[in-house]
C-alpha cells in the first residue's frame, strides 16, 4: 500500500479544488459545491445543506479549504 506524502496530498487537494471550480474564478460557489456533491452521489439534501452551511460566506477559497482539511489557521499558510 502506497502512502502519499504531504506534497502529494496537497497536490491532489489543489487539483480537486480546481476541478470543482468550474468557472476557474479562484473559488467554489455554493452552486458548484452542490453540483460536486451530487456528482459524487451525495444527494441527501440535509447532508448537502449541512456542508453548505459551513460555507458561511457563500464561497470556498482554496486557503479556507486547505485550512479546514488540515485543521490549521488560514493565517499560517
Amino acid at each position: 500500500m502506497t502512502h502519499m506524502n504531504r506534497m502529494e496530498r496537497e497536490d491532489c487537494l489543489y487539483k480537486a479544488f480546481e476541478y470543482f471550480d468550474k468557472n476557474k474564478n479562484g473559488y467554489i460557489t455554493m452552486e458548484e459545491l452542490e453540483h460536486a456533491l451530487k456528482e459524487y452521489n451525495i444527494t441527501d439534501e440535509k447532508t448537502i445543506k449541512e456542508i453548505i452551511i459551513e460555507v458561511d460566506t457563500g464561497i470556498v477559497r482554496y486557503p479556507f479549504l486547505y485550512a479546514r482539511l488540515y485543521d490549521i489557521s488560514i493565517y499560517n499558510i
